[in-house]
């Protein structure tokens, strides 16, 4: 039997999921999440000068990943690239150090563990698509992932400091970050009985994860007068979950892992745990339990493939195959397969076949750029800020209710959110529940000059409120209309008092 100490099987392996992993991307590089360029837009106005704002003069965190946020800057600062490209290369290369910490976790287990269960780990990994979607999509999720793989590969080396430092960075990174290394602390095999003896066991450890989000924390309350991120208040639970109901955003998970052949070995063999998979187990079962906890919390997310779970899908694919490859290969031995040289292939068929099934649906919409689908791309938003930038004069406020590509696109307008991510005012407005209505509403108490509003078929659309759309049309003229992906479109309404002093006059001249 070959297993994880042959180098070449080894290499073989590694060489493959990487390979996997750069021929998706001959199809997704150009494409980025909207969500990201808010990112993008905090990252660029720092290098220019202008602070950690979305607009001149207000300091509002309306992001959610500091260590993202600010990396980002300092690489664009350094190299000149472009922030999306430096996201994207950024984000693939975290993605595959990932695969190969993982390739390091199986090798840690045990000298004689089978190259079986490094190839399942490794196959559960690049055949989600999740993994793939969101390397080059600019979001953060790449480098937490890296981060909690690093995390439980020092745990299993024995270098808890390395894994602590490691869940500090991942405690900036994300809003749930901290969670992975207060519960890691927790989970990591101390025996001892009271809080007190935790913390004095574990001070170091303790003070390499909360000190970068204290020390952001401090920063926080100087600089944005906040102690939580305006994300966070614009975003109370289940905001943008509801959008997909929690059973339905883990059963594709589910399935991946293989659905009711996950209990095959089980019931045949009632398979005994090894050292490895206790290893393995005791290491991540923190930064599982936490992942867990911030997708109850969320209740799921519009993103599509997962996004709240592929940071951790490395280590589940890794647990997993480590647990599941020994017992399903098991039964060649006991005699449960007539043919057993066919008992690896069928495992492999099998695992492969259930995640296309799991995915198939989901992959064929993001292909189609149908639903909500059509913001992981960001090309048609950056249509509409490229036209607002080029047509709207410059210093001009804007109400958004997509925000991401549309502001980046349009360095040079005044930005509001209707969504309140990055306003404190609407913020509050929105987690009250929009109390009063379209007339108390903080952004449009602005009069803002131009509206760049979501039409889609859907509840959330902008035309489904009444009481909206005939605030709109005593007040705006529809001007233009950018279609988003096969799905809908963003509308762009013109104050009727000032279309002519903001609208350049030959787009006005040709209704646009």
């Amino acid at each position: 039997m070959v297993d994880v100490t042959s180098r070449k099987a080894m290499g073989v392996l590694f060489g493959g999921a990487i390979g996997v992993t750069l021929l998706v991307q001959v199809y997704l590089w150009q494409h980025i999440a909207d969500d990201a360029f808010i990112t993008f837009r905090y990252a660029e106005r720092l290098v220019a000068g202008f602070g950690l704002t979305f607009n001149d003069g207000e300091r509002v965190e309306g992001f959610s990943n500091p260590s993202w946020t600010v990396l980002l800057a300092v690489l664009k600062f350094v190299t000149s690239i472009s922030v999306p490209d430096v996201a994207r290369g950024l984000g693939l290369l975290s993605s595959v150090l990932t695969l190969y910490v993982v390739v390091a976790i199986v090798r840690s287990l045990d000298k004689g563990i089978s190259i079986h269960v490094l190839s399942v780990a490794l196959m559960l990994i690049v055949a989600s698509p999740g993994f793939h979607v969101y390397a080059t999509a600019g979001l953060e999720g790449p480098l937490l992932g890296l981060l909690l793989v690093v995390a439980v590969l020092q745990t299993l080396k024995g270098d808890t400091h390395g894994a602590a430092t490691a869940l500090g960075l991942a405690a900036i990174t994300r809003p749930e970050g901290l969670l992975y290394g207060l519960l890691w602390l927790f989970t990591i095999g101390n025996r001892r009985k009271s809080l007190v003896g935790l913390i004095r066991g574990r001070s170091l450890d303790i003070a390499l994860i909360v000190f970068l989000p204290a020390m952001w924390l401090i920063f926080r309350l100087w600089y944005f007068e906040s102690w939580l991120p305006n994300a966070a208040i614009a975003k109370p639970p289940g905001t943008f979950g509801g959008l997909v109901i929690l059973p339905s955003y883990v059963q594709p998970w589910i399935i991946a892992l293989g659905g009711p052949m996950i209990l095959l070995p089980w019931f045949l063999l009632h398979p005994t745990r090894n050292p490895s998979q206790v290893k393995i187990m005791s290491a991540s079962l923190g930064l599982l339990i936490a992942a867990a906890i911030f997708l109850f919390y969320a209740r799921g997310d519009w993103m599509p493939f997962g996004r709240f779970v592929v940071p951790v899908w490395p280590l589940v694919a890794a647990g997993f195959a480590v647990w599941f490859v020994p017992a399903f290969l098991e039964m060649r031995v006991r005699g449960f397969f007539r043919y057993a040289r066919w008992v690896a292939p069928v495992m492999y068929f099998a695992l492969f076949s259930c995640s296309v099934f799991a995915w198939q649906v989901q992959v064929r919409r993001y292909v189609a750029n149908n639903e909500m689908y059509m913001l992981m791309r960001g090309t048609d938003q950056l249509t509409v800020g490229a036209w607002l930038s080029g047509s709207v004069k410059e210093g001009s406020t804007v109400a958004i209710a997509r925000l991401g590509g549309i502001a980046y696109a349009a360095p040079r307008l005044f930005v509001w959110d209707l969504n309140g991510l990055t306003d404190k005012e609407e913020a509050l407005f929105v987690a009250d529940g929009r109390p009063g209505g379209v007339n108390a509403d903080p952004v449009l108490s602005r009069k803002p000059d131009v509206l760049a509003l979501v039409d889609v078929p859907v509840e959330w659309g902008y035309k489904s409120d009444s009481e909206l759309m005939d605030w709109i049309k005593r007040r705006y003229t529809l001007t233009r209309s950018f279609p988003q992906g096969t799905y809908g479109a963003v509308d762009v309404w013109v104050a009727d008092d000032r279309i002519e002093s903001i609208l350049r006059k030959d787009m006005y001249r040709e209704g646009g």
